[in-house]
């Protein structure tokens, strides 16, 4: 037997804790797989490690059975599904007091590479059903893929798109992918639910990089925060991935007709709060002239709030779209977090002032609710010299736009405020619920706005886009959305842990239930094992030199 055979034996013999020791001494390097290698019987140790690529292609295939099997899926399976791994791991863990005071929470911070990546790798392509449906079907299987690795609730909802015969195209198939985030008002007399949806889709030329592949990469990194911080709210979250939205907001129309009224919002005490639409997010502009207003905007709020002349109005902004006193709490909620945010972050805050002067919460929720700190009032409006960039925000109210369905003249004024998936619930005319769902639409202005003037549905809707200053733009919509979520949806998440060096060798202190710890009580045990170790150390010097340290945690992602 070699030295090394007789080192692991000896260890095995004598030590209790086989995981412990080894984390002490900082024999195996950290990995992704580390916490799954040790949940095993210790004499299954080693087989694991020698059969990696065994694993590896056994997760390959076990995805690729997932994929398929949420693909044979019906969202009407719901209503009797009354169990999942998800909702068991929510709802029987300890409950969250939603009436005390909860501490404030440290800010969740979005991965930018990770945005970027999925723009380049997942939504670069076009994805039409009549261009490239080979394209369009790989990025169906990326979103549910990534969602079901987040441990999600996912289903897909197929519609025949009949509505296509009016266009003089042939009927087709398609499909919205939903993922749940369960919350603990779950199955209640008190169930609420929260949307946030993007569509995927593009029209036949356009490879789709602003619209939409910047609101699907902001859907996707806002369920991950959620779910790798392991956030626990009081609301349900429901993602939604929209499909031909290009063609007169399909997808939406079909989801909220078959699924989100029958399924969710049938219960006569079910209350929906509202939901967030993600429709072209990245393009920020702050060159002169390079914003445009068109008549119907400018009617109901002029220079889109944020100039006095077409001369000085630029497009450094993202816009909210709003029915006043109808949309304006979640308008309001997205604001307060706005503030707070850029405050924190020192970058240039500009916002109306007309809902800041309320000095009410949304929702009618205490102010004590909100887990994240308001700026002070002299943050409001200030401009700090070392921002790089002035990320400015737009809310525009449309007064003139009532809770039910208006007339063909109300909404031929309101044409481009009725661009997206929002009007879907804005004016779903179902029989079954009440007229109007509140919800609201984010949106860099589209055609309005620099280059996209030009490549709008056009083939320069490129990775050109993909600039430090727009990433940027998108990562902090992508955080003050999802601090918004946590406020109205009554979150609290867990802060990342970070890894504390031990004070003495010997003894690795751990908080891990699952995983017990060294028993430094046991004094034989702590002396004779590193001393064993030091001595068999000595020949293998140059393998376990300089070892690298053991994350308390290993989060996987996805």
């Amino acid at each position: 037997m070699t030295c090394w055979n007789i080192y692991l034996f000896l260890v095995y013999i004598l030590s209790n804790d086989l995981f412990a020791f080894c984390s002490t001494v900082n024999v195996f390097p950290s990995s992704s797989s580390r916490t799954d290698l040790f949940a095993k019987p210790h004499h299954l140790m080693l087989n694991a490690v020698f059969n990696q690529n065994r694993i590896e292609t056994a997760a390959s295939n076990a995805t690729k059975s997932r994929i398929e099997r949420v693909r044979r899926s019906s969202p009407q399976d719901y209503r009797y599904r009354q169990r999942s791994a998800r909702r068991s791991d929510l709802l029987h863990r300890d409950q969250v007091d939603f009436d005390d005071d909860p501490p404030p929470i440290p800010l969740i911070e979005a991965d930018m590479k990770r945005l970027r990546w999925n723009i380049v790798h997942h939504f670069s392509n076009v994805r039409n059903s009549f261009a490239n449906l080979t394209s369009k079907e790989n990025v169906q299987n990326v979103i549910i893929d990534k969602f079901v690795k987040l441990r999600l609730e996912t289903w897909t909802h197929r519609f025949n798109a009949t509505e296509m015969k009016f266009l003089n195209l042939p009927v087709v198939e398609g499909l919205n992918i939903i993922s749940i985030l369960p919350g603990s008002s779950r199955s209640s007399d008190q169930e609420s639910f929260i949307l946030i949806g993007a569509h995927y889709d593009t029209v036949l030329l356009s490879k789709g990089i602003n619209d939409n592949g910047s609101g699907m990469s902001c859907l996707l990194e806002i369920a991950r925060l959620l779910t790798t911080h392991k956030c626990r709210l009081k609301s349900t979250i429901i993602f939604a991935a929209f499909d031909m939205e290009e063609y007169g907001g399909l997808g939406s129309r079909h989801f909220v007709h078959e699924y989100l009224i029958p399924v969710h919002l049938s219960g006569p005490r079910a209350r929906f709060k509202g939901a967030f639409i993600l429709d072209t997010l990245l393009n920020f502009d702050t060159f002169p002239n390079s914003q445009d207003v068109p008549s119907d905007i400018q009617r109901v709020k002029r220079y889109w709030g944020m100039a006095d002349s077409m001369d000085t109005l630029v497009g450094d902004f993202i816009a909210i779209y709003a029915r006043k006193s109808i949309d304006s709490g979640l308008a309001l909620a997205y604001e307060r977090h706005w503030a707070s945010r850029v405050s924190a972050s020192g970058l240039h805050l500009s916002s109306p002032p007309s809902l800041h002067s309320t000095g009410h919460s949304p929702f009618n929720v205490p102010k004590r609710r909100s887990r994240i700190a308001r700026p002070s009032s002299s943050a409001v409006g200030a401009s700090v010299s070392a921002a790089p960039f002035g990320y400015k925000l737009a809310t525009i109210e449309i007064p003139s736009l009532p809770s039910e369905m208006p007339n063909v003249e109300t909404l031929s004024d309101h044409v481009n405020f009725l661009r997206g998936d929002h009007v879907m619930f804005w004016y779903h005319n179902s029989s079954i619920h009440k007229p109007t769902l509140k919800a609201i639409f984010f949106t860099d202005t589209g055609p309005f706005r620099g280059f996209m003037r030009s490549c709008y549905h056009e083939s320069c809707d490129d990775l050109s886009i993909l600039t430090e200053k727009n990433l940027k733009f998108l990562k902090l919509q992508v955080e003050v959305l999802t601090d918004t979520v946590l406020d109205i949806g009554h979150g609290l998440c867990k802060s990342p842990r970070v890894a504390k060096k031990p004070s003495s060798p010997s003894v690795r202190s751990s908080k891990s239930s699952s995983i017990s710890r060294f028993r430094a009580s046991d004094w034989t045990t702590s002396l004779v094992i590193p001393l064993i170790f030091i001595l068999l150390t000595r020949p293998l010097g140059n393998i376990l030199s300089s070892p690298p340290s053991i994350s308390s945690t290993s989060w996987t992602h996805s």
